[in-house]
């Protein structure tokens, strides 16, 4: 979750400053270790139903 709330503090500074974001495909391949979708999805509730509140709040400062 915290990947996605450093992208709304990464947004706001880029407004701040007049930047503009460019995205791109990607250049490299992750092997990732095994892991559970599901207990991720559980962990991470909360955060999808806060992160309204945290951009808001961001887009309000």
């Amino acid at each position: 979750m915290t990947y996605i709330w450093r992208s709304f503090v990464a947004q706001r500074i880029c407004w701040e400053n007049g930047w503009r974001v460019l995205f791109y495909s990607p250049t490299v391949y992750q092997e990732r270790n095994f892991y559970n979708l599901m207990r991720d999805f559980e962990d991470e509730v909360s955060g999808y139903l806060n992160n309204d509140k945290i951009a808001k709040s961001l887009s309000d400062s």
